[in-house]
């Protein structure tokens, strides 16, 4: 998925997975969640929603981009924040 069509899906519900994010426990600043958000888009939505490829491989190319990044922040967190919000499986 191109991050241009990413950035526009996470459009809709950003304040959402936001407030949702910071119910949860996290720290990242609305920027920062942002940006991560969009990449989490960006890396899994074709094989959690669409069907295409392996979630696992998705969850690992997330987490590396995740890592590199903000080492210290949760994948599962990140995950939870969009899926309690709007079902994302």
């Amino acid at each position: 998925m191109r991050l241009e069509d990413a950035q526009e899906l996470v459009g809709a519900i950003q304040e959402q997975c936001f407030a949702e994010y910071r119910n949860l426990g996290g720290t990242l600043s609305r920027e920062e969640y942002t940006e991560v958000v969009v990449h989490f888009i960006k890396y899994t939505l074709g094989a959690f929603v669409l069907g295409e490829g392996s979630r696992d491989q998705a969850l690992k190319d997330f987490t590396a981009w995740l890592r590199s990044k903000h080492s210290r922040e949760s994948v599962g967190l990140i995950f939870s924040s969009v899926d309690n919000v709007h079902a994302y499986t």
